[in-house]
């Protein structure tokens, strides 16, 4: 919208002396000529914007125009500037790209490099390490439906395996413990949800707009606060995953090294999920205790040996 990019002009000249209109155009993904427009109309808005001619020059505002920024710290706008760049990071929309250049305006221009400094120091990335289209045209669609509050159609696959259609209006879309979860009412079921993204296929944004109903976030929530029951497992595993173990569990679960191999004892959820998370690491660990874990595991190896008819 014009207006974000003419907020985004008068934060940017905030920011700096001068800066050179092709720049300003390249920043923005406009072209030099709508950038010169944009300036005249933020001139005429009565914003003392002034250009500097020659091959030094460029497009600068007056000095003594002054915006109040008292209202927020420079922790404040540190903060809001690390979030921002969490959002940026998976949405890359123009909105979050602006609303970064408007905080940093709010910043006195002779702090700014310091501020700039210091938000780095604590990076949010919420993308995955590997490039994933199907998240990325995922994203995109839901941010579009949260927008202009939308319905979605997609086809889902509950934890038992089974696949469904759904009819869901989007309310929230959730990262949390390294996974994206999509939160919403499903008109196919008539009942708040809440879906994995990676459980999602065939994802469509419909013509069909929703008016929000009232919900409670703390009952939407719910999902993610069901207890898990934890057990204690005693391991042994070889050099090859020491690395690879203490990413997992920590250097503090190993107890000894006897013979190249290291004994430890690390926390799994107790289920049939916990145990087999086990089976990643192959013949470099081997389960000592509980004997219905090890036992497990067992079955486990003996249904993968008969698969590939050993």
């Amino acid at each position: 919208m014009r207006i974000d990019r003419l907020i985004s002009i008068i934060m940017l000249l905030m920011q700096r002396r001068k800066v050179d209109a092709k720049e300003l155009a390249a920043i923005l993904e406009v072209t030099t000529r709508t950038i010169y427009r944009d300036v005249e109309a933020i001139n005429q808005a009565g914003i003392p914007i002034i250009t500097y001619p020659g091959r030094q020059g460029g497009i600068g505002i007056l000095e003594e125009y002054k915006v109040d920024k008292k209202l927020f710290t420079n922790k404040d706008i540190r903060t809001m500037l690390i979030g921002l760049s969490g959002v940026q990071s998976v949405l890359k929309d123009e909105q979050s790209k602006n609303a970064i250049i408007k905080v940093k305006g709010m910043v006195p221009r002779n702090q700014l490099s310091l501020v700039e400094r210091q938000t780095e120091q604590i990076v949010i990335d919420l993308t995955p390490w590997y490039a994933d289209a199907r998240l990325e045209q995922f994203l995109e669609c839901v941010h579009k439906a949260l927008d202009q509050q939308k319905i979605v159609h997609f086809e889902y696959c509950n934890a038992q395996g089974r696949t469904s259609n759904r009819e869901v209006e989007p309310y929230r879309l959730v990262h949390k413990g390294n996974h994206w979860y999509l939160q919403g009412f499903c008109r196919t079921k008539q009942v708040f949800r809440t879906f994995r993204v990676y459980r999602i296929s065939n994802i469509s944004l419909s013509e069909t707009t929703f008016v929000p109903s009232n919900f409670e976030i703390d009952e939407m929530d719910a999902s993610f606060s069901k207890e898990a029951s934890w057990i204690n497992v005693q391991i042994r595993f070889n050099e090859n995953i020491k690395k690879k173990m203490i990413d997992y569990y920590g250097e503090d679960c190993i107890v000894s090294y006897t013979d190249g191999w290291y004994t430890a004892t690390i926390l799994l959820e107790d289920n049939e999920q916990g145990y087999d998370s086990l089976l990643r690491f192959t013949n470099h660990c081997e389960c000592l205790s509980p004997s219905h874990i090890r036992e497990h595991l067992i079955e486990k190896a003996a249904g993968i040996l008969s698969l590939y008819g050993r």
